[in-house]
């Protein structure tokens, strides 16, 4: 699994990012909100290229102190490759 961490000095309202893996190592299997209260939209837009949105409708900050990790995104590797 791979989680999604934010570090910000100033308050984050919401993200959008995207993810390009290489699609012979590995298979994307899906993604979790780990906290409650937020809105999380992926799509796998390209093959290898996942975009995703996070955001509070609530105005939770998504840098809140007492969070970890916001989403853990879900691998399998192919073909034995190894990964950290």
């Amino acid at each position: 699994n791979l989680e999604l961490n934010i570090q910000s000095e100033y308050d984050i309202m919401g993200i959008q990012f995207d993810i390009q893996y290489n699609t012979s190592e590995l298979i994307f299997n899906g993604a979790n909100v780990i906290p409650s209260g937020y809105t999380f939209e992926y799509a796998e837009s390209d093959k290898g290229l996942i975009r995703g949105l996070m955001f509070s409708m609530e105005g939770i900050k998504l840098n809140q102190q007492n969070i970890q990790a916001l989403i853990s995104f879900d691998f399998k590797s192919l073909n034995n490759f190894t990964y950290w």
